[in-house]
């Protein structure tokens, strides 16, 4: 994430590959920005997240469907 920004589309490779591995049974888990490309698979879309503060408004705006609680 650059400038608490996430491009859509940047990765695929990487979001694709997340997504096979949540397929084969990994535990997916993240760190300050890692959430963006966990919440490109759509893995997360109804349930709640944390995310440093910093990137929380352009998170919500990306994915609204997370329910982002930064605190």
């Amino acid at each position: 994430a650059e400038g608490g920004r996430w491009q859509r589309g940047r990765y695929p490779a990487l979001v694709d590959w997340i997504g096979r591995m949540h397929g084969d049974g990994a535990l997916l888990c993240s760190a300050c920005s890692g959430l963006f490309p966990i919440a490109e698979t759509g893995l997360v879309d109804g349930r709640a997240a944390t995310i440093h503060w910093d990137y929380a408004p352009a998170f919500r705006e990306d994915f609204p469907a997370v329910a982002l609680h930064p605190e």
